[in-house]
């Protein structure tokens, strides 16, 4: 969930290529809409009744075609808390959105979230797209 909208995570588990493991977000023969959210609102992951023993939440930038933006040096890992199960952080200015050149006002940028839940050492890695603003 952001705010009061809840947006459906997408198992990554089949795409290893990191480079292009949003590019779901973005295929044209699946009428989808990527959303706009302000910095500031609170995302709140919920697993239901899978418990995981641990996650890892990263921001990726990513261009229009849904592929990586940035080298892995600009991927920025997130805090969360935990509160049972469910995980919660407010959405962040990504810092490598003030390395493109290009200087309008109000511009937006993709971002790709993947989350690495981890049970019993084993991985599964989840995903969702949104829009925000770059700064």
């Amino acid at each position: 969930m952001i705010g009061a909208d809840t947006i459906k995570l997408y198992e990554l588990s089949g795409n290893q290529n990191l480079k292009d493991q949003f590019k779901f977000a973005f295929d044209p023969t699946v009428p989808q809409e990527i959303k706009y959210y302000k910095n500031g609102e609170t995302v709140t992951i919920d697993f239901g009744e899978t418990v995981y023993d641990n996650i890892t939440i990263l921001d990726i930038l990513l261009n229009s075609k849904g592929e990586q933006l940035y080298t892995d040096k600009e991927i920025k890992n997130v805090a969360f808390t935990r509160i049972d199960n469910k995980y919660q952080f407010k959405l962040e200015k990504h810092f490598a959105s003030a390395l493109n050149s290009n200087d309008e006002p109000c511009q937006t940028v993709y971002r790709g979230f993947r989350i690495n839940a981890y049970k019993d050492d084993k991985e599964y890695p989840f995903g969702f797209v949104i829009k925000t603003d770059a700064y």
